[in-house]
């Protein structure tokens, strides 16, 4: 394989560019977890989309990455076309990940191996471009990161916890006032709770969300347990979130699409997995402006492909990895737009158009 020009993307990150033959397809290696079937999901409709834009498509599974003799490796298989619901194909053949034009990872691996995985994908990313910087998404991708952003002034009032009197003094400055409790690394609506004003579980609720490190000391001895508190995120509730929370899918520093996100019956979360269903996006302008803002912000953090939650003039989450939004808005609009966010995200990342 040929290698020529230095190309600085941005302090200190160094790339090799694949100097393709004339005739020669562009490759993309994207980084899925091994599955049974394809799903409706970014799994297979970006790799699908790619595949339709005539870019020669390799999946890997990110469980099998590693280093070997200095070449980083994983387990792939070829992408051939395909429907939702078609056998995915096993990902058996160790190869190379740096014979490619561009690297996309959807998927994390075992959680064993998180920290490792992304030092990986460190160095890879010196060797081939990302559609998301590694760096970035290691430090952006959970509920604290973000906080660091220019942008984070469009989030409800936080904090970043680990003393569960710093929570009470929060409530009691703020009697009227509901929460909302996240663990700053978790997804898909797992342990987030409200805390509303006199509700008789609020104390539990915190305790449970700090790992009840008092309960455990009590039970095992500090000897045994030592520091076994966990932070989480102390969040205003804003209300009307139910009307108003909308997931926006942002590819190239633009908006490409999204959907509105209403959770089901008698649950805040607007999470699919825990029941909420979508709708036409449906944003204000302030929202819309909020939106282009992030998404310009995160450019220069390497971040060519993101999906943020927003509501009225407030920014609520970032997602990173695999946002859901290209099978949200089909679900919403019936309308396929993977095409459409392949194209703006190979523009952004490789400035040529397509």
């Amino acid at each position: 394989m040929q290698r020529a020009h230095l190309v600085f993307s941005g302090s200190p990150r160094v790339h090799l560019i694949r100097i393709r033959q004339k005739g020669e397809e562009m490759r993309v290696l994207v980084l899925v977890l091994q599955d049974t079937e394809f799903r409706p999901t970014n799994n297979f409709f970006i790799p699908n989309s790619l595949h339709q834009l005539g870019i020669d498509v390799t999946l890997g599974d990110p469980n099998s990455l590693q280093i070997v003799n200095g070449v980083i490796t994983t387990n792939t298989c070829e992408f051939m076309e395909g429907n939702v619901g078609s056998p995915h194909p096993e990902m058996n053949k160790p190869a190379s990940c740096e014979n490619f034009d561009l690297v996309w990872f959807l998927d994390y691996p075992h959680p064993n191996r998180l920290v490792d995985y992304f030092r990986i994908l460190w160095v890879l990313n010196r060797r081939v471009p990302f559609v998301n910087d590694p760096a970035s998404v290691f430090l952006l991708n959970n509920k604290i990161g973000p906080l660091g952003l220019e942008s984070a002034r469009f989030f409800a009032s936080s904090s970043v916890l680990s003393d569960p009197q710093w929570i009470q003094d929060i409530r009691e400055a703020s009697p009227d006032q509901s929460f909302v409790l996240k663990p700053p690394d978790k997804g898909c609506g797992a342990d987030v709770f409200t805390l509303t004003p006199g509700d008789p579980n609020a104390n539990a609720l915190i305790q449970s969300s700090l790992g009840n490190p008092a309960q455990l000391e009590e039970m095992f001895g500090s000897a045994v347990i030592g520091q076994s508190g966990n932070f989480v995120v102390l969040q205003e509730f804003l209300p009307r979130l139910r009307e108003s929370e909308n997931r926006v899918l942002l590819a190239g520093g633009q908006i490409v699409g999204g959907y509105r996100k209403i959770s089901a019956e008698g649950d805040f979360r607007g999470n699919y997995l825990v029941g909420a269903s979508t709708a036409p996006l449906d944003i204000s302008s302030s929202a819309e402006l909020i939106s282009v803002s992030v998404a310009t912000e995160l450019l220069s953090y390497g971040i060519h492909f993101v999906g943020i939650d927003v509501s009225g003039d407030h920014l609520i989450e970032v997602n990173l990895v695999n946002p859901g939004g290209i099978s949200g808005h089909l679900e919403a609009n019936g309308v396929d737009i993977g095409v459409d966010v392949c194209q703006a995200v190979l523009t952004s990342c490789l400035g040529t158009q397509w």
